[in-house]
């Protein structure tokens, strides 16, 4: 039965630990985001022309995987409650 448990919190240690990459890596391209757009403005329109679409699509994608990863998560979490499984 010990086992049982130590697997159970492992499990969930897994998914605390992936989730906090996922949100380690939107807050990272945010930030390049943000950079960027600084750099945009403050240039009025000169610099990262170019670079500034590329990085907003890599931005996007980080919010996709974490919502998309959350949402597994919340339906895999809502399963073990209701059939209680663990």
């Amino acid at each position: 039965m010990i086992h049982f448990h130590i697997i159970t919190l492992l499990k969930k240690l897994e998914k605390v630990v992936v989730f906090s990459t996922k949100i380690g890596a939107l807050v990272h391209e945010t930030q390049k985001e943000r950079g960027m757009t600084a750099g945009f403005l403050g240039s009025k329109g000169k610099k990262f022309k170019d670079k500034l679409p590329k990085q907003r699509e890599l931005t996007n994608n980080r919010i996709k995987e974490l919502s998309s990863f959350f949402y597994k998560v919340l339906i895999q979490t809502r399963m073990e409650q209701t059939f209680q499984i663990t």
